[in-house]
């Protein structure tokens, strides 16, 4: 029960160690809620100590001291199958000790997680990417089979959904599929939070200093991407198109693609063969505070994915003054608007990403001033933590308001079949 003159206590379960593993978004909102949430938290995921390991011990995130569940050290030897799996299994095998603590809601974000927890009748809010079946975007080939993912999607999205007593959703098709279900009362509609501290806007001397610290000429028109190399990103759609951008610039221009996967290689390789080598630079994965210095350099964030929620990337890069060119998927379109912070196409083809790149060159100053402050108003970490956290409490009360009610009811029934 949530006593309204108390904290909520609420525990956060992922495969993460709240700070920079694993590189992506769950791991962002997962450390941005840390870093902002006001409630009584407890954090349960990946830790850095081996001897931390099936037990509660604390991490300092904030100046502030969290209790802190270690399920798995991130730096063990690698277990025989997938690590997400092990962490599965150790849930399992910890999740007795991990709940002698109450909790009035615990989040989680990977579905599979609920596999452990269901049966135990838990008040699970489901933070949920996006309407798009998360295995489309796997990084396997045969997790991206249309058989397996919708195994999946109905192995467990949608009895988590079901079952959850909260979902936040971050866009229109995550409405969509929770009403699918008949869930929609449960719908805590929110947004990607960004750490708008870390990812500002520099004004023009600032960028030129570290456009010189980082050995980029002043007048290079950069565009950045920043994500897992993976086949779901289309970034060869990206290698190309930006081989036609520069052509039109002159050969002034340079890619920076950050981040690694399977897909380097053959990336690379693409590079050479488009002939602009010189000019594409792959950094490889990169820690956030890394990150922010390309942001800070670039003139404009690019991405060619077939699939995606709403993406962080797009909205650190949106915070520190960038347009977005990108492929009209999933709940992108809610904050990239063509010509007030970006340009979106459904086509792919290199000629029209190539001519919106130019575009958005061309007009980077006004399209970026919008985009920064779209998400400064909109989608601060604290301003997106402070409404899931509010949403979350109204959520219990309004559930224990309806359970005394009900019970209410239930005794004047019963005092008027006495007497």
């Amino acid at each position: 029960m949530i006593v309204s003159d108390k904290k909520t206590r609420i525990l956060f379960i992922e495969y993460t160690d709240y700070k920079d593993f694993p590189v992506g978004g769950q791991t962002t909102f997962a450390s941005n809620f840390a870093k902002e949430s006001t409630s009584d938290l407890f954090l349960a995921g990946l830790s850095r100590n081996k001897g931390d390991e099936g037990q509660w011990t604390s991490v300092r995130i904030n100046e502030r001291e969290i209790p802190f569940f270690s399920i798995f050290c991130a730096e063990s030897t690698p277990p025989p199958i997938p690590r997400r799996l092990w962490f599965l299994f150790l849930l399992l095998r910890y999740r007795v000790r991990i709940f002698s603590k109450r909790f009035d809601s615990v989040i989680i974000q990977s579905p599979e997680i609920s596999f452990a927890l269901l049966k135990m009748g838990l008040p699970l809010i489901f933070n949920m990417p996006g309407g798009n079946n998360p295995m489309l975007a796997s990084r396997f080939p045969w997790a991206r089979n249309k058989v397996f993912a919708m195994s999946y999607h109905h192995t467990f999205i949608v009895p988590l959904i079901k079952k959850a007593v909260g979902i936040v959703t971050i866009d229109t098709a995550g409405e969509q599929l929770v009403k699918s279900v008949n869930a929609a009362g449960k719908v805590i509609r929110s947004s990607v939070a960004v750490n708008t501290s870390l990812f500002r806007r520099l004004d023009e001397n600032e960028k030129l200093n570290l456009r010189q610290a980082m050995a980029i000429p002043p007048d290079s028109a950069v565009v950045l991407f920043a994500g897992r190399l993976e086949a779901v990103k289309g970034l060869e759609l990206l290698i190309e198109s930006f081989a036609t951008f520069d052509k039109r610039l002159n050969g002034k221009c340079m890619l920076y693609i950050c981040g690694d996967g399977t897909q380097r290689r053959n990336l690379e390789k693409l590079a050479v063969d488009s002939g602009k080598a010189g000019k594409i630079t792959f950094t490889g994965a990169l820690a956030h505070d890394q990150l922010t210095r390309y942001f800070q350099t670039a003139d404009i964030f690019a991405m060619a994915s077939h699939h995606e929620g709403l993406p962080n990337v797009i909205l650190e890069a949106m915070s520190c003054g960038l347009p977005v060119v990108s492929t009209d998927v999933g709940g992108i379109s809610g904050v990239v608007k063509d010509g007030e912070t970006g340009y979106l196409t459904s086509k792919r083809d290199a000629e029209t990403h190539a001519g919106l790149l130019l575009q958005a060159y061309k007009n980077r100053e006004a399209l970026g001033e919008s985009a920064c402050n779209l998400v400064n108003l909109q989608y601060s970490a604290k301003t997106v933590v402070g409404q899931i956290e509010r949403e979350i409490q109204a959520l219990f009360q309004g559930k224990e308001k309806r359970k005394r009610l009900s019970e209410d009811k239930s005794r004047g029934k019963g005092q008027c079949e006495s007497g």
